[in-house]
C-alpha cells in the first residue's frame, strides 16, 4: 500500500501537478490538507474516488482523501460528527489489523488557546478510541 500526503494551499490550481505525483508514485491513498474548496466542489481524478470534508463556516481550509478505484474494497469512509468543527477526515482500511487514517488540518496561532485545546483533545480522544480497539492510527 502506497499512502501519499499533500498540502495543496487550493486544490484546484494543484490539479495537474497533483496528476503527475499521482502517476509517478501510484499511490492507493492520498491524504490532502487545505483544499480550499467548498462543500459543492469536487475533483475528478481518473481512478480515484473523493472524498471532502470541509469548513462549514468559512472559506479556507479544508480535507479531502482520494482512495484509488482498485483500492476502495478496502476502505471504509467513518462519519465526522456534524456538531464539531473538528477540521479531519478519517478511513478505515479493512485489513487483519484495521488502520484508521486521518487527514487533519490542524487550528492555527490565530484561533482561541481553549479551541485549539479542544480540538486537540478531541483528536486524541479518537486516537484512544482506535488504539484501544487494537487498532493502528496513520495522523496526516
Amino acid at each position: 500500500m502506497k499512502i501519499m500526503y499533500a498540502n495543496a494551499r487550493g486544490l484546484k490550481g494543484k490539479l495537474t501537478s497533483l496528476k503527475i505525483a499521482l502517476s509517478e508514485t501510484q499511490a492507493d491513498v492520498v491524504a490532502i490538507t487545505e483544499t480550499k474548496l467548498n462543500n459543492q466542489q469536487s475533483i475528478k481524478i481518473p481512478g480515484y474516488i473523493f472524498q471532502l470534508n470541509n469548513r462549514p463556516s468559512k472559506e479556507g481550509g479544508g480535507v479531502a482523501f482520494l482512495i484509488k478505484k482498485t483500492f476502495a474494497k478496502y476502505v471504509s469512509l467513518i462519519p465526522n460528527d456534524p456538531n464539531k468543527k473538528h477540521e479531519a477526515i478519517w478511513i478505515r482500511l479493512n485489513s487483519s489489523t484495521s488502520l484508521y487514517i486521518a487527514s487533519y488540518y490542524g487550528k492555527q496561532e490565530s484561533d482561541s488557546r481553549k479551541l485549539v485545546q479542544d480540538d486537540l483533545d478531541l483528536l486524541a480522544n479518537k486516537i484512544k478510541s482506535y488504539s484501544r480497539q487494537g487498532s493502528n492510527v496513520l495522523l496526516l
